[in-house]
């Protein structure tokens, strides 16, 4: 969460700095073509998973569960 917000603000930032950048347009279209490239991965694998011991749990923490630049 505190990555997210960062990233955010950061945005924002840009959009005080120079309105003319279209900052919110560059956040949309940056995360969502992260987000995609790392879903279309072939190691991609689906949010919810089956976990039968605790330390399974680690492993299921990736870059596709937290997506940052």
């Amino acid at each position: 969460m505190n990555e997210g917000f960062a990233s955010f603000v950061e945005y924002i930032g840009m959009a005080a700095y120079n309105g003319n950048w279209d900052a919110a347009a560059q956040l949309v279209v940056f995360t969502q073509g992260t987000a995609m490239a790392l879903d279309s991965s072939q190691y991609s694998h689906a949010i919810v998973q089956t976990v039968n011991d605790p330390r399974e749990i680690e492993a299921l923490f990736d870059s596709i569960s937290y997506v940052s630049h």
